[in-house]
Protein backbone atom coordinates (compact mmCIF):
# COMPACT_ATOMS: atom_id res chain seq x y z
CA UNK A 1 0.00 0.00 0.00
CA UNK A 2 2.39 2.56 1.01
CA UNK A 3 4.71 1.46 -1.60
CA UNK A 4 1.97 2.22 -4.48
CA UNK A 5 1.77 5.53 -2.58
CA UNK A 6 4.95 6.13 -3.11
CA UNK A 7 4.50 5.47 -6.73
CA UNK A 8 1.73 7.44 -7.21
CA UNK A 9 3.53 10.27 -5.65
CA UNK A 10 6.84 10.66 -8.08
CA UNK A 11 4.29 10.05 -10.74
CA UNK A 12 2.42 13.08 -9.36
CA UNK A 13 5.93 14.85 -9.37
CA UNK A 14 6.85 14.03 -12.55
CA UNK A 15 3.78 16.10 -13.65
CA UNK A 16 4.28 18.64 -12.13
CA UNK A 17 7.68 18.82 -13.64
CA UNK A 18 6.04 18.67 -16.83
CA UNK A 19 3.16 20.62 -16.72
CA UNK A 20 4.45 23.94 -14.45
CA UNK A 21 6.42 26.20 -16.72
CA UNK A 22 8.30 28.44 -13.86
CA UNK A 23 11.06 27.00 -11.61
CA UNK A 24 9.78 29.16 -8.49
CA UNK A 25 6.40 27.71 -8.89
CA UNK A 26 7.58 23.85 -9.62
CA UNK A 27 9.77 23.88 -6.42
CA UNK A 28 6.81 25.32 -4.27
CA UNK A 29 4.42 22.90 -5.81
CA UNK A 30 6.89 19.84 -5.10
CA UNK A 31 7.73 21.43 -1.17
CA UNK A 32 4.18 21.58 -0.29
CA UNK A 33 3.41 17.93 -2.07
CA UNK A 34 6.33 16.79 0.06
CA UNK A 35 5.29 18.29 3.22
CA UNK A 36 1.51 16.83 2.39
CA UNK A 37 2.47 13.30 1.39
CA UNK A 38 4.58 13.16 4.98
CA UNK A 39 1.78 13.64 6.83
CA UNK A 40 -0.62 11.04 4.86
CA UNK A 41 2.42 8.41 5.65
CA UNK A 42 2.43 9.77 8.85
CA UNK A 43 -1.32 9.17 9.47
CA UNK A 44 -1.27 5.91 7.76
CA UNK A 45 1.90 4.97 10.07
CA UNK A 46 0.07 5.71 12.99
CA UNK A 47 -2.61 4.01 12.16
CA UNK A 48 -0.72 1.14 11.02
CA UNK A 49 0.62 1.09 14.80
CA UNK A 50 -2.67 1.19 16.35
CA UNK A 51 -3.96 -1.78 14.65
CA UNK A 52 -0.95 -3.44 15.15
CA UNK A 53 -1.14 -3.18 18.93
CA UNK A 54 -4.88 -3.81 18.80
CA UNK A 55 -4.80 -6.85 16.63
CA UNK A 56 -1.98 -8.33 19.41
CA UNK A 57 -4.10 -7.60 22.05
CA UNK A 58 -6.86 -9.71 20.48
CA UNK A 59 -4.04 -12.40 19.47
CA UNK A 60 -3.33 -12.37 23.34
CA UNK A 61 -6.90 -12.74 24.55
CA UNK A 62 -7.83 -15.54 21.51
CA UNK A 63 -4.48 -17.43 23.08
CA UNK A 64 -5.54 -16.91 26.92
CA UNK A 65 -9.11 -18.18 25.16
CA UNK A 66 -7.84 -21.36 23.65
CA UNK A 67 -5.80 -22.36 26.44
CA UNK A 68 -8.97 -22.01 28.86
CA UNK A 69 -11.09 -24.15 26.70
CA UNK A 70 -8.42 -26.52 26.16
CA UNK A 71 -8.50 -27.08 29.92
CA UNK A 72 -12.07 -26.99 30.38
CA UNK A 73 -12.42 -29.30 27.76
CA UNK A 74 -9.66 -31.47 29.55
CA UNK A 75 -11.86 -31.37 32.86
CA UNK A 76 -14.76 -32.31 30.83
CA UNK A 77 -12.58 -35.28 29.50
CA UNK A 78 -11.78 -36.12 32.75
CA UNK A 79 -15.57 -35.19 34.12
CA UNK A 80 -16.95 -37.79 31.04
CA UNK A 81 -14.80 -40.98 32.39
CA UNK A 82 -15.83 -40.26 35.78
CA UNK A 83 -19.24 -40.08 34.60
CA UNK A 84 -19.14 -43.16 32.50
CA UNK A 85 -17.66 -45.35 35.31
CA UNK A 86 -20.21 -44.34 37.92
CA UNK A 87 -22.56 -45.11 35.49
CA UNK A 88 -21.39 -48.51 34.68
CA UNK A 89 -21.26 -49.02 38.18
CA UNK A 90 -24.77 -48.24 39.01
CA UNK A 91 -26.66 -49.47 35.99
CA UNK A 92 -24.48 -51.62 33.69
CA UNK A 93 -24.28 -54.96 36.55
CA UNK A 94 -22.92 -57.59 35.75
CA UNK A 95 -26.59 -59.22 34.51
CA UNK A 96 -26.68 -63.04 33.73
CA UNK A 97 -27.85 -64.76 31.18
CA UNK A 98 -31.20 -65.06 31.71
CA UNK A 99 -33.84 -63.37 33.43
CA UNK A 100 -35.98 -65.10 36.33
CA UNK A 101 -39.20 -63.75 37.48
CA UNK A 102 -39.24 -65.41 41.20
CA UNK A 103 -43.50 -66.92 41.85
CA UNK A 104 -43.25 -66.59 45.14
CA UNK A 105 -41.69 -62.57 45.61
CA UNK A 106 -42.21 -61.20 42.31
CA UNK A 107 -38.53 -59.91 42.19
CA UNK A 108 -36.62 -60.43 39.00
CA UNK A 109 -33.20 -60.97 38.97
CA UNK A 110 -30.88 -62.21 36.65
CA UNK A 111 -28.89 -65.76 36.72
CA UNK A 112 -26.02 -67.21 34.63
CA UNK A 113 -27.91 -70.77 34.82
CA UNK A 114 -26.97 -74.08 32.60
CA UNK A 115 -29.64 -75.71 30.69
CA UNK A 116 -29.24 -78.76 32.59
CA UNK A 117 -30.22 -76.99 35.67
CA UNK A 118 -33.90 -77.73 36.85
CA UNK A 119 -34.07 -75.09 39.85
CA UNK A 120 -32.77 -71.94 41.10
CA UNK A 121 -32.39 -70.39 44.74
CA UNK A 122 -34.23 -66.63 44.52
CA UNK A 123 -31.61 -64.12 45.97
CA UNK A 124 -34.24 -62.31 47.68
CA UNK A 125 -36.81 -64.81 49.25
CA UNK A 126 -34.87 -68.01 49.74
CA UNK A 127 -37.40 -70.43 47.84
CA UNK A 128 -36.50 -72.52 45.61
CA UNK A 129 -37.72 -71.82 42.01
CA UNK A 130 -38.29 -75.19 39.29
CA UNK A 131 -36.75 -73.77 36.25
CA UNK A 132 -38.77 -75.34 32.99
CA UNK A 133 -37.23 -74.79 29.72
CA UNK A 134 -40.40 -76.36 28.11
CA UNK A 135 -42.18 -72.98 28.52
CA UNK A 136 -44.86 -74.80 30.97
Amino acid sequence: MIEEIGKEFKRFIKDLEDNIQTKEDLKYVIKRSEGLFEVILKEISEHTEKEEKRLKKILKRQKKQEDRLEEIEGKMEYLNENIESIFKDIYEEDYGEFKIKCPYCNIEFYADIDENESEICCPECNNIIELDWNDE
